[in-house]
């Protein structure tokens, strides 16, 4: 699951309809059945309610209309501030992931002036090194990409694989052995 912690306007449609999908599978995984993820436990529905509720609103300004899916046991209450401010430190990381993603350009639906300007540094550190760097973990690349890996940052074909039969998975490389990427962010 991949949840983004920037503003739902800063995501383009697919990320918000695919956030929304998230959002419900995060909830039944953490509060529907107990088990943590991502730092968050069954304490914390209030965060993952509030966090639809905003999924939902983006859905409905880009005209996405008809949400039939409100989360069960629905709770308004609070929700710990610690949350709020790990979602804050992860979000730099996340605008990086996402410009990677989109190749380099900004396809949200608007942001704010200081958002814009952090946009507008990675963007520019995107094109001075040549794009995502291809460097950090990779997935096993299914249909039209099958027979590849699948970058994780960018989520575009890479190379070809090197599968370990014991462990199925990608053959590391220098940077991926140490568990981090070029690509990543400070």
């Amino acid at each position: 699951m991949r949840i983004w912690t920037v503003p739902f306007e800063e995501l383009d449609d697919q990320r918000v309809l695919a956030q929304h999908h998230e959002i419900h599978m995060a909830h039944s995984l953490i509060v529907g059945r107990g088990r943590p993820w991502g730092g968050l436990t069954a304490e914390d529905h209030s965060y993952i309610n509030r966090v639809h509720d905003l999924a939902v609103v983006e859905m409905t300004i880009r005209g996405f209309n008809g949400h039939q899916t409100p989360l069960p046991g629905y709770d308004s209450g609070f929700y710990r501030a610690e949350i709020v401010d790990r979602a804050t430190k992860q979000m730099h990381i996340d605008r990086w992931h996402l410009v990677l993603r989109w190749g380099g350009v900004f396809k949200g639906r608007t942001c704010d002036p200081v958002a814009r300007r952090e946009y507008g540094e990675l963007i520019e550190r995107y094109t001075t090194q040549g794009g995502c760097l291809h460097d950090g973990s990779v997935e096993k690349g299914e249909g039209k990409h099958k027979g590849v890996a699948l970058c994780l940052l960018c989520k575009q074909a890479t190379r070809a694989q090197v599968w370990l039969p014991s462990e199925q998975r990608y053959e590391t490389g220098p940077w991926e052995a140490g568990g981090w990427s070029r690509n990543d962010v400070n």
